[in-house]
């Protein structure tokens, strides 16, 4: 069986992980640090995601087989990189759907950053006074109704004011973040960055752990099933990995 350590390497800030010449052969995980991705434009390196523990990069062209997009370079020195070759990243998936999850997650929220990326350059080329073309589409709760998710370990309260509410941690790039963002409360970056839902439906507040979640969300001590909705009531203690918080309804 292949070890992590047999596959790290580090990096210290400014080193080159790949350049957008090199052949996609493999794809890495960040154990530690950080990593900057850049694309040559025009002969300016134009920062395209910067990526932080956890996060995985370099899949596309490792299975097309092309040659890389981007440069990978390391942020921070002592930047802990895990290297993982095709076969490597195929027995994974095999062995653990979960992986498979996140991944498709992650891909799917750098498309996200990609639509939004392109609608604010084009919103610059064509309007007089740019703006962002992307609008938030959350629906509020009712007046009448008033919840809040309490952390009192981290002295922090959150009242809850759309009929979904998205907690986790933002991206290192800031293009997309929760409506409830624990990054501050989660140091070591734990917490997946869309990491559980709270939405109310029928009268009711229900909580969600989102798909792809590698560190667990609790509700009462039970561990939530990623997908699966929960009734949620006045006093329930809810563990998003390793933060906790309270539910409360009324003001």
């Amino acid at each position: 069986m292949t070890r992590w350590d047999d596959l790290s390497r580090k990096y210290n800030k400014g080193d080159t992980i790949f350049k957008s010449t090199d052949e996609g052969q493999s794809a890495f995980v960040i154990q530690s640090g950080k990593v900057k991705l850049t694309r040559d434009f025009d002969g300016d390196q134009i920062l395209v995601e910067e990526l932080v523990k956890g996060d995985i990069f370099g899949i596309p062209s490792m299975l097309l087989n092309t040659t890389r997009l981007y440069y990978a370079v390391a942020e921070e020195n002592d930047t802990v990189i895990v290297e993982i070759t095709a076969n490597i990243f195929s027995d994974i998936l095999q062995k653990n759907p979960e992986i498979a999850l996140r991944i498709l997650f992650g891909l799917s929220e750098v498309l996200v950053n990609t639509e939004i990326t392109l609608a604010k350059m084009y919103s610059m080329v064509h309007s007089p006074k740019p703006e962002i073309l992307v609008e938030s589409n959350k629906v509020p709760l009712p007046a009448s109704v008033r919840a809040s998710l309490i952390f009192p370990g981290n002295q922090m309260s959150f009242p809850l004011i759309y009929t979904e509410t998205v907690i986790g941690r933002r991206d290192a790039f800031g293009k997309l973040h929760p409506d409830i963002d624990l990054s501050e409360a989660d140091k070591d970056k734990y917490i997946s960055r869309r990491h559980g839902v709270v939405f109310f439906q029928d009268s009711s507040f229900f909580l969600k752990e989102e798909l792809g979640v590698i560190n667990g969300t609790y509700l009462n001590g039970e561990r939530l099933k990623s997908g699966t909705p929960y009734s949620l009531k006045v006093g329930d203690q809810i563990k998003f990995c390793n933060i906790e918080a309270i539910f409360h309804i009324g003001p």
